[in-house]
């Protein structure tokens, strides 16, 4: 647990010696050799030139094949940037070193009310967090910087997209990237670089011995900034390859775990109190879980896009825009992705571990990887976003949590005794959504206006009334004899099943937040069940390898113009629980463990309870097309 603050004793002058007995009580990786009193209203520029130097020097560090590919490949310059020196904007004709800027707008920013004009003019005032960074590129020793507002023009459209669509690649090759930790707009500089002062590092003079404080940690004064709760911000500290952040204590300096190198493990994490390093890259550093690496597992995508929908979005509309980035990058490895309306399209965990042993013969058609990854869930609910249909993550204001690892390793129609058909509707009528998504080119940056938004899903449905688990409510709904839990704890939401000889609940994960008022206002909603994957006789008592999800189902809510996608329900071996009726003896039941979202989860393991709660769900289930909206 790393203290708010400490005290460092010296005896004697203000300045500190060249070693100390006491140090700041902070995570070192390596200890600094000496600690530096910061000047609250001044920068100094010299730890930061050192940083700067150290970059220059590892960034011609021989590569080999594996950093090649996670450097992104060729260099990706803009079209433009701002000569600081000059106070112009300039055309880019050759590699160039220069510096990007990363920072919140705020609603009441200047740049919001002053437009960049087109060509090489800046506006006669720019906000104060630019200025600075002008500043600080100069006092640095270089020359260009380049802020997405003014080196994008918008009057070019052409250009414009093609500059949006390279930005992740123009942050990556980007010297370092300047990051306004501190304040909430543009407006608010950049502390200890011109007119906005810092916090003052407390000290104090008691006999021959000074006293001064080692400030807040300063990782910890990153992660609890503005800027980190921005989605925009999100993918552009991702592809910095080197932060360099100003906060209203002191400056912070991390660089992308990207590198290999060991040369660079001291230096890598470090700040102007302990400009030599000595933070060190421990779990709190903010880029240890934004570095950009080369994401050669399929699953990266789903943990990205659990940390972009954790932030915040001025416009809601941007929702897939801010994401598209992320996705361009994991393509770049050795497996192709794309997406639908937001939704990632790629193919089985088990095609990308082919190094490690798996079935490499399991494939999947281009349908089946879509509607594997319409089963995302969410941390919680929350309302909807009508730019965007209901089945796509972007059409919530919710954080994505990513499907089942047990459907993203073998899929939907893997030992399924169900089968599905995908279709949208056309002038002629309805086309087959993988027909028409192999007779178009696909494109990251695409209009998605132009792709239907509605889909028409062939497949059984069922009948679900959903409610709150009765046993948080009723502590006898779940006692005596008869009752029998492969959960034994209370779910949230749920299916109830009421069998002649039992009652079967099955845990639900819903999205919308009106359906979750609804059900506590009532007690329970009637909702359909789209079912995509029902395991086949005699499997269930006998699961194949990580093949944990017996029963798959979209959970909708129908209306009279289609239905809204709400939720989704997955049967596993520990998500039910039964209640019986009369005694029935469980010979074979026993206790088991299984991994969910990380973490061992115990749960009665019982083949006749499982393969009623099963049934449950499959029984009562007709074929029908249901319009998702």
């Amino acid at each position: 647990m790393v203290p708010r603050t400490a005290l460092v004793v010296h005896r004697g002058a203000e300045e500190p010696p060249s070693s100390i007995q006491e140090l700041p009580l902070v995570n070192y990786s390596k200890a600094p050799s000496q600690p530096v009193l910061l000047n609250h209203e001044r920068v100094d520029y010299g730890p930061l030139r050192g940083w700067c130097e150290a970059i220059e020097r590892f960034r011609d560090y021989p590569m080999d094949e594996l950093q090649q590919l996670k450097s992104g490949g060729p260099d990706v310059l803009p079209v433009r940037v701002i000569d600081c020196h000059e106070h112009e904007i300039v055309s880019v004709q050759e590699p160039l070193d220069y510096f990007a800027l990363s920072y919140v707008w705020g609603p009441a920013s200047v740049a919001a009310q002053d437009p960049a004009p087109p060509g090489k003019s800046l506006p006669e005032h720019l906000p104060a967090t630019v200025e600075d960074a002008m500043t600080v590129v100069k006092q640095l020793g270089y020359r260009y910087l380049w802020v997405d507002r003014y080196c994008l023009d918008q009057s070019d459209t052409a250009e414009f997209q093609a500059q949006l669509n390279q930005m992740a690649d123009i942050y990556r090759h980007a010297l370092a990237t300047i990051i306004a930790a501190a304040g909430d707009s543009a407006d608010y500089g950049l502390p200890g670089v011109s007119i906005r002062a810092r916090a003052r590092q407390p000290r104090i003079r008691i006999g021959a011995y000074t006293l001064w404080s080692s400030m807040t940690d300063p990782r910890k004064v990153v992660r609890e900034t503005k800027w980190m709760t921005r989605a925009w911000t999100y993918q552009e500290g991702v592809f910095s390859a080197n932060w360099i952040a100003f906060t209203d204590e002191q400056v912070f300096f991390q660089r992308s775990n990207r590198e290999l190198a060991n040369q660079e493990r001291w230096w890598k994490v470090s700040c102007e109190m302990f400009p030599q390093g000595g933070l060190g890259a421990a779990v709190n550093c903010p880029l240890l879980a934004m570095f950009d690496n080369v994401w050669n597992n399929a699953g990266d995508i789903h943990r990205q896009l659990m940390r972009y929908t954790a932030r915040d979005l001025t416009y809601q509309s941007d929702s897939i825009k801010g994401m598209l980035g992320l996705v361009k990058r994991c393509g770049v490895g050795p497996y192709p992705i794309n997406h639908y309306l937001g939704v990632p399209v790629l193919g089985p965990l088990i095609n990308h571990r082919k190094a490690i042993g798996r079935d490499p013969s399991r494939t999947w058609t281009l349908t089946e990887a879509f509607l594997v990854s319409m089963f995302w869930k969410s941390e919680g609910p929350g309302p909807r976003r009508p730019e965007f249909p209901s089945w796509s993550w972007a059409g919530w204001r919710a954080v994505y949590a990513a499907p089942s690892h047990g459907l993203l390793h073998l899929g939907l129609s893997f030992q399924s005794a169900v089968g599905f058909k995908l279709s949208v509707r056309v002038a002629e009528g309805l086309l087959d959504w993988e027909a028409m998504c192999r007779a178009k080119d696909w494109d990251l940056y695409e209009d998605i206006s132009l792709l239907p938004h509605e889909l028409y899903l062939q497949a059984p449905t069922v009948p679900l009334t959903v409610c709150r688990d009765p046993r948080s409510k009723l502590a006898s709904w779940a006692s005596g004899t008869a009752a029998h839990a492969a959960d034994p704890e209370t779910m949230k939401f749920c299916a109830i099943f009421q069998e002649a000889d039992c009652d079967v609940l099955t845990e639900v994960s819903l999205v919308d937040a009106g359906v979750e008022q609804r059900i506590m206002d009532t007690g329970s909603i009637s909702l359909k069940g789209i079912l995509l994957r029902q395991r086949k006789e005699g499997m269930v008592e006998k699961p194949y390898y990580h093949d944990q999800v017996i029963c798959c189902v979209l959970v909708v809510l129908e209306g009279q113009d289609g239905a809204t996608r709400v939720g989704s329900l997955e049967l596993r071996p520990e998500n039910y629980f039964v209640r019986w009726k009369s005694n029935v003896q469980h010979r074979g039941a026993k206790e088991g463990h299984t991994w969910v979202a990380g973490q061992s989860k115990p749960y009665v393991e019982c083949d006749e309870c499982r393969q009623r709660a099963f049934r449950s769900i499959v029984d009562g289930r007709k074929e029908e097309t249901i319009k998702l909206k």
